[in-house]
């Protein structure tokens, strides 16, 4: 994975050169990123099949073709706008891994059919026993004419790696591979943030671009045992007070001295110690 930055801070404090293994593991990453985007291309289709099937149901139904299974669990027409609750798409490709996408509800006008409103999104791909990554979106407009997916309000993406990133416009092109948001974006990673004006992630290519007051934050990687939770300090109070010590009147202060108090033993005190 190769990433670009333009007009970042001046400031490499702390900046180091990644290892062979860390280069491996976000190439493997980008990876992820990537098949996601080609099961999007192939998954979101199946979505504008089961709404023209919509037409002609009024129940829930599964369709399933090839690898793919698509279903609902209702449908309902109101103003020639055509409601599909519940749509979701499942399938297993060989070389990206199982894969589910699915919506609240999805809306298709008559007028428009080749538009579909989807809303409460989320794409889920899973890559090995312990991989996976997630794309959630509050809404968006596909388009399967174009193949294209314009999402809105609030983006999040997540990985099995600690990855995160969050936006609140994005341009998905299905056929080139490429997501594009043209507005602030935020990616978070174990190592630190990035901030940026506007990102261009090409999955076919494996790069992430971040362009416009791009700013990078990285967080050392703290010692050996620097987290390691302090000894918890006695509290006195939940303690058994210690024994009284040995009374030895020789070696108390006495009132003479302005410094403590007599010995209370009549027998032990001697003629210094007695009152006056």
């Amino acid at each position: 994975m190769s990433t670009q930055a333009y007009n970042a801070p001046q400031q490499h404090e702390g900046l180091r050169f990644r290892t062979e293994a860390e280069r491996a593991k976000a190439f493997v990453n980008a990876s992820r990123h990537s098949r996601l985007v080609r099961i999007l291309r192939f998954g979101l289709p199946g979505f504008a099949v089961l709404m023209t099937l919509g037409y002609f149901i009024s129940s829930s139904m599964s369709v399933t073709v090839g690898d793919v299974t698509a279903s609902i669990s209702g449908v309902e027409v109101n103003d020639g706008v055509l409601r599909m609750t519940n749509p979701t798409m499942k399938g297993v490709d060989k070389k990206n891994g199982a894969y589910t996408i699915t919506a609240e509800y999805a809306d298709q006008n008559v007028k428009t059919p080749k538009i579909i409103e989807l809303h409460a999104i989320t794409a889920d791909l899973k890559n090995g026993p312990d991989g996976w990554s997630r794309m959630t979106a509050d809404r968006g407009t596909y388009d399967s004419e174009k193949e294209t997916l314009v999402m809105k309000d609030r983006i999040d993406i997540s990985t099995s790696t600690g990855i995160t990133g969050a936006m609140t416009y994005a341009e998905m092109d299905l056929k080139e591979q490429l997501l594009h948001s043209p507005v602030p974006v935020l990616f978070e990673t174990e190592s630190g943030t990035v901030r940026s004006k506007e990102m261009t992630w090409r999955s076919d290519k494996k790069t992430l671009e971040f362009k416009g007051d791009v700013r990078v934050h990285l967080t050392p990687k703290k010692a050996p045992g620097e987290d390691a939770p302090a000894a918890a300090p006695q509290v006195a109070e939940e303690t058994a007070p210690p024994p009284a010590p040995e009374r030895r009147p020789s070696v108390l202060p006495t009132p003479q001295t302005g410094l403590g108090f007599a010995p209370t033993d009549p027998a032990a005190q001697g003629a210094a110690g007695r009152l006056p």
